[in-house]
């Protein structure tokens, strides 16, 4: 049960650390002796490391588990490895995840290009994050065929195949091929900051936060996406007790779907060869915006000075891919939302218990307090012939 693993885990734990004080400890000497590790050990000393042998973890999984970690080559994986440290404003963390070339099965998938930090005009400089990932769908899926092809009959795929072939033929009169290959090779995303909106359902002029994001990649056969909606049509503007709210929308040149669920807005969309996914009100008339008229000067992320010599700085080279956040906007954007959470957790508090609680959250700082705290934080992840690497810089002011 339950309480046997913990008690399995407790006693290998105690094991483990018995052995790494005493003699016959081999696990720390092993795992800094892998190949590509030592690139990743921080010259100062680590203020955490977390460190782990993925073909052992692997056997802590049930039994019957196992073969399938074996078709997707999953033991083909060796150590995982994360580090952090201080150097005066600086703090680094690198991850490490051991996968030797030549990689097959799953962890194929790392092998996209490499990519420089590109960052297109439209990208604002108003966003909390933004990031950039080499994705070539064909490819990942060719992967997941070899993959299924060591765990069901090559038969039964060529079926399944065969379906889908025929259903996108007969609803978007297209092939496999043709709608995988009109995907872009990059996946651009924006985090906008959280705003409050008013509350779906509640009479009371209460508000909740609501996260605005976007997802944009390019996609060339736009014709394929406007049959696809054109099958959506006759569901959509059909409001229903319990079913998601769709409505079809075209706006600024680009056309798509509108979805709400309890009072969460989603668009789908496709315009300018590009094809565009949103979360939160509004969000989607703002990227359109962007992709329309790219902001100029300070406006645009690319014209901040901040981002570029982050840029220089920390992820000059190729990667598969890179993120970068504006480290005063995502705390000055933090302070609001878990005062809403703390609020609404006590509720139902009242009396001198609502008095303290009150004061605990006159002690919060105020958005503005967070400003000149953290500069940028920048992320790249990469691979190498060792396996998959990852180094994050966050400067302090």
């Amino acid at each position: 049960g339950l309480v046997g693993s913990e008690m399995c885990i407790r006693d290998r734990l105690g094991t483990f650390i018995s052995a790494q004080l005493g003699e016959g400890g081999e696990f720390l000497e092993n795992f800094y002796a892998t190949s590509g590790v030592a690139a990743h050990i921080p010259q100062n000393t680590p203020t955490l490391q977390v460190l782990g042998d993925v073909s052992k973890l692997i056997l802590l999984a049930p039994q019957k588990n196992i073969p399938i970690f074996h078709a997707l080559k999953l033991t083909d994986l060796t150590k995982i490895g994360f580090w952090t440290s201080f150097d005066d404003k600086l703090q680094t963390a690198n991850f490490f995840l051991g996968s030797p070339n030549p990689r097959e099965g799953a962890p194929a998938i790392l092998d996209q290009e490499p990519i420089q930090f590109e960052t297109p005009s439209w990208i604002p400089q108003a966003a909390t994050v933004y990031s950039v990932t080499s994705f070539d769908i064909d490819k990942i899926y060719n992967i997941g065929l070899e993959v299924a092809a060591n765990l069901v009959p090559q038969e039964m795929i060529n079926q399944q195949i065969g379906e889908i072939e025929e259903q996108l033929q007969n609803a978007l009169q297209t092939d496999l091929a043709s709608l995988l290959a009109s995907f872009g090779k990059r996946i651009y995303t924006i985090d906008f900051p959280i705003n409050f909106i008013d509350h779906p359902t509640s009479q009371d002029g209460s508000t909740i936060p609501q996260e605005s994001k976007a997802i944009i990649t390019e996609f060339e056969n736009t014709e394929i996406l406007a049959r696809a909606l054109a099958m959506a049509a006759p569901f959509a503007n059909q409001q229903q007790p319990g079913v998601p709210g769709m409505e079809i929308f075209e706006e600024m040149g680009f056309n798509g779907i509108r979805i709400s669920i309890a009072g969460v807005e989603s668009t789908f969309s496709y315009g300018k060869n590009k094809f565009v996914v949103t979360q939160g009100q509004g969000t989607a008339s703002r990227v359109f915006s962007l992709l329309n008229n790219p902001p100029e000067g300070s406006d645009a992320l690319v014209n901040n000075e901040v981002f570029r010599n982050a840029v220089d700085q920390y992820s000059s080279e190729k990667g598969l891919s890179f993120t970068y956040a504006d480290g005063d906007k995502l705390l000055s954007n933090l302070i609001p939302i878990v005062t809403w959470a703390f609020q609404q957790g006590t509720k139902s508090v009242a009396g001198d218990d609502m008095q303290d609680i009150e004061k605990f959250l006159a002690l919060f700082p105020e958005e503005e307090e967070f400003k000149e705290t953290l500069g940028a934080i920048i992320t790249r992840m990469y691979t190498s012939e060792d396996g998959l690497n990852g180094n994050t810089f966050y400067e302090y002011k």
